[in-house]
């Protein structure tokens, strides 16, 4: 028989026993959660780490491209063409050394061209590199589709670059109030340096290629073609709409 003594002892055993096992277990539960939470730590770090990364790369643009403005704004707009005296070949000999002011003055002598104004079709000669010594540009067929857009008075591909024109208000513009809007430069190739400029009748910016004198620093149209492509055509409000 087993004295009371021994008994007791062996109670006090059985229950060290299933405290120390019920500590081993907290203990191993309480270690499980802790490396979850830390490997869950880690990941929302690398997650967060991410986000930041892309949303600080997301603003640089392509590479050797500059983009032309800050957050806040869409990009640059250049000056009005008329903001001083003088034909279109006198006000590009001052204001020709900014590229925003050379492209803005040559769609202002696109749009005279389709006035059928004599000095839009000189302009346009002397400012875009390609056509500068050739008379007979007009008549090549390399430049068909452009000579047919400059002669149709109803193509608003070259007032949709003015600002504040729009398919809304018939791309109306002011004489004496053209405007471009620069968005981007995106670096030089073959064809010059390749700034893009906002079309109010297109989805995005449209490419344009120009190229800067050694002499005189002032910039010509070397590379068009994007900016006499079809734009949205006129909104009329009163007419009916299926959307």
């Amino acid at each position: 028989m087993i004295s009371p003594m021994i008994h007791t002892l062996l109670k006090i055993s059985y229950v060290n026993k299933k405290l120390t096992r019920g500590f081993a277990m907290s203990f191993l539960f309480a270690l499980f959660l802790g490396c979850a939470d830390d490997s869950a730590n880690n990941q929302g770090r690398s997650s967060n780490s991410s986000i930041t990364s892309q949303t600080t790369n997301q603003y640089h643009g392509k590479k050797n491209q500059r983009i032309v403005g800050t957050r806040g704004t869409s990009g640059t707009v250049s000056g009005y063409t008329r903001r001083i005296p003088g034909s279109l070949l006198e006000r590009h000999k001052a204001l020709g050394t900014d590229p925003s002011d050379a492209i803005a003055l040559w769609i202002e002598a696109a749009v005279l061209a389709q006035e059928n104004k004599d000095e839009g079709w000189e302009a346009l000669t002397e400012l875009t590199l390609p056509l500068r010594n050739d008379p007979n540009w007009s008549k090549k067929d390399s430049n068909h589709y452009f000579v047919k857009k400059l002669k149709d008075p109803a193509s608003n591909c070259f007032k949709s670059i003015i600002v504040g024109t729009s398919p809304e208000n018939g791309y109306t513009f002011d004489h004496e109030k053209i405007s471009i809007e620069l968005t981007r430069e995106a670096g030089a190739d073959s064809n010059g340096h390749k700034y893009f400029i906002v079309s109010s009748g297109a989805d995005s910016p449209r490419p344009i290629h120009l190229k800067k004198s050694n002499k005189t620093d002032l910039w010509y149209i070397n590379a068009y073609s994007s900016i006499y492509v079809d734009v949205q055509s006129i909104i009329d409000e009163n007419e009916e709409r299926f959307e």
